[in-house]
């Protein structure tokens, strides 16, 4: 890939430990590291792009901009909560554009419990799009009953929009290891449908490694 695309300084979206070399001559779309940031990711931020700057290589934040390369389009929303409030800070969303798709990436929202998550997604009109999805496993711990039913709400909201195809719906979802039962509680036929794994995308079988950590770690 020429262009790398970070929505936000959390570990589980770059790896810090990793070579910058790997991104020598890209470009680099990065939320912005001063702007919208809570104090964590700012420091977090601030060492990454001080790596960056020791190689050739061009970097760009992106909040609420546009841009296009060849006949790919590709727009960002403004920063928006990473989640239902701004304790964990905030990521931009992403739609990338080609010919006929529109491919949308929520980044953390944890489902689109807000208002201006919601409506990039609307405005965007994708035909594909990766929700991360609610983080259901906290449900009573950070995440209440009432944030959890919005949160499935504008999931079926962003469903029945005319233009999208497939919803690819992961990462913080999948870490419940009975994700499966609020598909079936949350979605008609027509929406299950619709809503595929990462895994089932790429044609693998779901392996939801994430949900499984905690064994995991002790058989380590």
């Amino acid at each position: 890939s020429d262009i790398v695309i970070i929505t936000h300084y959390h570990y589980d979206h770059y790896n810090p430990e990793a070579n910058v070399e790997i991104f020598r001559d890209k470009v680099l779309l990065l939320k912005h590291p001063q702007i919208s940031i809570n104090r964590s990711q700012m420091r977090r931020a601030e060492v990454f792009i001080r790596k960056l700057k020791k190689i050739p290589t061009e970097i760009i934040f992106c909040d609420g901009k546009e841009f296009f390369v060849g006949d790919t389009h590709i727009l960002f929303s403004k920063p928006v909560y990473h989640g239902f409030e701004s304790k964990l800070g905030y990521v931009i969303e992403v739609m990338v554009e080609e010919n006929d798709e529109r491919f949308v990436f929520t980044s953390d929202v944890q489902g689109l419990v807000r208002d201006d998550q919601l409506e990039f997604v609307i405005q965007a009109k994708p035909t594909i799009i990766f929700i991360d999805g609610p983080a259901t496993y906290l449900l009573g711990q950070k995440i209440s009953r009432n944030e959890l039913e919005q949160a499935f709400k504008n999931i079926v909201l962003v469903a029945n929009l005319p233009t999208v195809r497939k919803i690819i719906l992961d990462h913080h979802f999948l870490r419940d290891i009975e994700w499966k039962r609020f598909v079936e509680r949350y979605f008609d036929k027509n929406i299950k449908n619709k809503i595929i794994t990462s895994a089932e995308y790429e044609g693998k079988a779901i392996n939801i490694l994430e949900a499984k950590r905690w064994a995991l770690w002790k058989e380590k």
